[in-house]
Formats: C-alpha cells, structure tokens, sequence
C-alpha cells in the first residue's frame, strides 16, 4: 500500500493538476482540474479520510467509458466499489430513481462515513447530489463531472434537485461536495454538438465576468480546453463562496437564463439547455442595448463569438406569446416585472435589471425576425 501511495503521489505532482479552493468554513473543497485527473480520485478521497466504501452512480454509457479508471483508483486506495447506473436522460430525475437508490445504498450497508461519487453530467451529478444530501441526513459526495456544462458549471456549488410532475427541479437540496475532478481528457469523447451547447455556459462566464475568458473564446481550440474549464471553475467557486445559498450575488450566473429557460419551456424537445442559453443571451444582450446598459458593438462581439461557436443565436419563427408567458413565471420576476441579469460591457453585468414586458417583446420580436437574414452558424 505505501509504495502504490508513493507512486500515486508522484503522478499526482507530474501531471501538474491545478486546484481551486471553494472557502465555505466546513464545507470548503477543492476543485481539481487536469488531464489524467480521473484516474487519482482515489489518492484524493483517502486524503479526505474517507470511509472505507464507495458509491458510483453513473449511466451505463459513461460507465464503459471511465468507470475501469476511476474504479481501479478506488480500489488501488483499498476502497470497497458499489456501481450504480440509471438510464441516461432527464427522466432519471426522479423520486423514484431516488428511492432506488437508498435501498441500494442501504442494502450495501453505507453509512455517513461513505461516499457517493457522481459520474457523468447534469442529470446524475443532480441525482447523487439530492440522494447524498438526505441519505442519512447527509453523506459525504463526490462529483466527477464527465462533460464540459457538468465540469464548469453544474458539477460545482452544492444545488441539487430532482423533478416533480408539476415542475423540473421542484424538490432540492443544498449540499456540498468534498471534491469535484474535472478531467479534460474526459471531454475528448464527447460528440462536438454536446462540447459546443457546454461552450455556451463558457460564452455566460466570460461576458458576466471574465474579459480576459471571452477574448479565450474567441480564439477557442480544443487545446485551451484545460484553461477554460479551470477558469470557470474559479470563475464559479468565487460565485459561491459570496452566496452558497442563492440568496442575490449567485444571479450572475442567470445571464442568458430567463429567456433561456423560456424557451426550453416553451418550445419543450427543441433546444438543449446550452443552445436555449445561447439565444437567451442573444435576446438580452439586445434588451441591454436597449436599455442603454450595453453598446451595440460588444453585442455584436458576442452573437459573433456564439455563431463561431456553432450556436445558435435566433429565436425560432412563431408567436412569442408563450414565450412570454413561460417568463412570467420565471422565479426571478418581483412586482410583476420580468428581471434579468444583463451584461454593461464585455466581462461585466449588472443584476436584477427590471425589463418591461413591452420591452422584452420587441427584442425578442427583433432577434427573431433577424433569422431571415442570420448566417449559419459555424463549429468548434
């Protein structure tokens, strides 16, 4: 065992991981980034001082992909693996999904010096993140996110929930990890449509809050992979360590997202979560120029950036009546107005912009009508 820790401790320094701290007193964790990252969880959950059984929750596709190197990490680390897989797919968010689990876990014997590691990307990150908050009032969780949304944004921060059939993530809970391994190498897999809808949370960071990450963007190849996703990643710690709880600074992170989420919600099947981002920070850009926040040039910039990414940056032809509709019921609405969070310039914006309804109509009535004339956007 000794000499497998020396050999694991080496690889750790050679393969130059980066780690970001996310302070929250007892809930700090670090973040580590860095090819090759997958195969040392085991080397870094001992360093945790966890207990002596394992969890991994996964799918069966992403499992045949990772699940040997992360397991034989574990086990290398004399860890006891239990695998657990779901169906791939927003439907695993489910009660009963989550009741099946606890009886596996119970069944195994874990108790709250066990760890449930999440394998994959949103849906099963969300998944063992709400079965490990409420499992035994809390175990610890481990997320090893496997695509680029999961890796520097979802994967990190502590919400989870699972859905309701009266709303998506109606049911949730707020609980750390103790560790979150982004491995780069894990996104080589990925199809290149998932790697650009991951890219468009990416666009989010750098036009919110990083000058110096959009101009990254902007000159995007597969080889800044690494750095973009570290960067989000601190990007994304600092947004928590000032609101773990979602209480006012976190709305950052809701650029491009109240037209986003309108538009997954009213036009359901049609867009991924990152394409319905891509045109929600289109449209309120737009509104920022109307509203005198943004000029029309770092508009333009981004709508360019976005169609050089291969996203898309129109809103679809057809009424916009539930579109607007699926707005008024957006949780960040106050006193019956719509509120955004919208970019002043390129790498800063401003919260809780009130947007009248009027407003919001004619942009997203003007960003529509542009699909006539709108290039076809290009790839990664």
């Amino acid at each position: 065992m000794g000499s497998l820790m020396r050999t694991i401790s080496s690889r750790l320094s050679e393969t130059g991981l980066r780690r970001v701290r996310v302070n929250l007193d007892s809930r700090s964790y670090d973040i580590v980034v860095g090819a090759g990252a997958i195969a040392l969880t085991g080397h870094e959950l001992r360093r945790l001082g966890a207990g002596s059984q394992v969890a991994v929750l996964s799918n069966m596709g992403v499992l045949r992909r990772f699940g040997d190197a992360l397991v034989r990490s574990l086990e290398g680390c004399d860890f006891a693996v239990v695998a657990l897989t779901v169906p791939p797919g927003e439907k695993s968010k489910s009660l009963r999904q989550v009741a099946r689990i606890y009886d596996a876990l119970g069944a195994a014997g874990f108790n709250r010096a066990d760890t449930l590691i999440a394998l994959g990307g949103g849906v099963v990150g969300d998944l063992a993140g709400f079965v490990a908050g409420t499992y035994m009032r809390g175990i610890r969780l481990v997320q090893v996110p496997t695509t680029l949304l999961a890796q520097i944004d979802s994967g990190i921060g502590g919400k989870s929930a699972v859905n309701h059939a009266r709303a998506k993530n109606l049911i949730g809970v707020f609980h750390q990890p103790a560790l979150v391994v982004a491995d780069p190498d894990a996104l080589r897999s990925l199809p290149p449509a998932e790697l650009r809808f991951g890219l468009a949370e990416a666009v989010k960071y750098g036009m919110a809050m990083d000058r110096v990450l959009f101009e990254m963007l902007e000159a995007f190849t597969p080889k800044s992979l690494e750095e973009i996703v570290y960067r989000c990643a601190a990007l994304k710690a600092r947004v928590v360590e000032e609101d773990e709880f979602d209480r006012g600074p976190r709305e950052v992170l809701n650029y491009g997202h109240t037209v986003g989420h309108a538009v997954e919600v009213a036009l359901p099947g049609r867009f991924t979560h990152g394409a319905a981002v891509a045109i929600g920070m289109r449209v309120e850009a737009c509104a920022a120029v109307k509203l005198g926040l943004l000029e029309e040039a770092d508009a333009a910039r981004q709508a360019a950036l976005l169609e050089r990414l291969g996203l898309p940056v129109t809103v679809p032809a057809g009424p916009v009546a539930p579109l607007l509709d699926a707005m008024q019921l957006d949780k960040k609405r106050r006193g019956g107005r719509i509120r955004c969070t919208l970019p002043e310039g390129i790498g800063r914006a401003r919260l809780g912009v009130e947007v009248p309804d009027s407003l919001m109509q004619e942009v997203v009535m003007e960003c529509q009508e542009s699909i006539r004339s709108a290039a076809h956007p290009g790839g990664v």
